[in-house]
């Protein structure tokens, strides 16, 4: 009988044990004698307090004005109330399709650029897109591919007020007489003016702008430079040419090759001739040239021979 009476005490105690450490899901709150788990007399509570009622925090999509959840706006993901125990409701995070401004949630627009902070309707669209104004209940301003050929931001469907590049603006005629501003294409590769055949700009890095607004080869070979600028021409040059005036055209510069086997120039001395300083391995510096060593310069030792290898 004592046997018994042990036995059950430590089932009581076990028992006692699992209530003291279980919790409950969202939506439910432990019983007063705490062994089972009640719902929340809101069905939108996640959190309530004891007595079932009042409500402590809300589900995803509402929010909780005087211990009552209530939910959000039409395309609002989570809210809150303004103010404490204010009825009025800001949003926190819109739903997909409905973009955040301010604390509302308004419909997104397809490639709205900025949109009116009073009325939500689009001010200005992307890129390569215009405003249309659909007639119609629940109208709104749309933005609408743009057709006009070489074209990045319109006025409207009809007119066009940047061109891309390699395109400049320009007044168009068309058959009905009916004048508007397209986008005509520049005649050589380069942004132009009002004029197509005045490049105001080089696209190719191996090309500059001359005085002459054509875009010109920075070089007649194009291994020696590297960059070029417009009107000055070369800025860089190729390993192993060096950046001289160029006598021949006023303000701008050439790569002039290094003497034969040279690895350093005195670049206190420019010109259409360089002098070396340093040859490459394998070569001594004679005469202001570059000879390549022999068998019998490595070993006499009586001419300074660099041969590394």
């Amino acid at each position: 009988m004592n046997k018994l009476v042990i036995v059950f005490a430590i089932l009581l105690v076990a028992a006692s044990a699992r209530t003291t450490t279980f919790t409950c899901g969202d939506g439910f709150q432990k019983s007063p004698n705490g062994q089972i788990c009640e719902p929340c007399r809101d069905a939108n509570c996640k959190n309530c307090a004891g007595d079932y009622k009042t409500c402590a925090t809300c589900k995803t999509g509402f929010a909780i004005i005087t211990g009552t959840c209530v939910a959000c706006p039409t395309g609002v993901k989570e809210c809150c109330a303004v103010e404490k125990d204010s009825k009025a409701l800001k949003a926190i995070s819109c739903n997909d399709g409905y973009t955040l401004l301010g604390s509302v949630c308004v419909q997104t627009l397809e490639n709205c650029m900025e949109r009116d902070p009073t009325s939500f309707m689009c001010k200005t669209c992307v890129d390569g897109y215009y405003l249309n104004n659909v007639t119609g209940a629940g109208s709104n301003k749309v933005c609408t591919q743009g057709t006009i050929t070489g074209c990045s931001k319109y006025y409207n469907e009809k007119n066009c007020q940047t061109c891309q590049p390699k395109y400049y603006r320009a007044l168009i005629t068309t058959d009905s007489e009916t004048t508007y501003y397209g986008c005509n294409s520049c005649t050589s590769d380069c942004t132009c003016s009002a004029e197509a055949d005045k490049c105001t700009g080089c696209f190719n890095p191996n090309l500059f702008l001359k005085t002459g607004s054509q875009c010109t080869a920075c070089s007649t070979d194009a291994q020696k430079c590297s960059k070029c600028a417009d009107k000055v021409g070369c800025t860089e040059c190729a390993a192993f040419f060096q950046k001289v005036p160029d006598t021949s055209a006023a303000g701008q510069n050439k790569c002039v090759a290094f003497p034969d086997n040279c690895e350093a120039i005195d670049t206190s001395k420019l010109g259409d001739t360089l002098t070396c300083t340093t040859c490459k391995d394998g070569y001594f510096l004679e005469a202001g040239a570059c000879t390549a060593c022999t068998t019998g310069d490595l070993n006499s030792g009586i001419k300074l021979c660099n041969a590394k290898g």
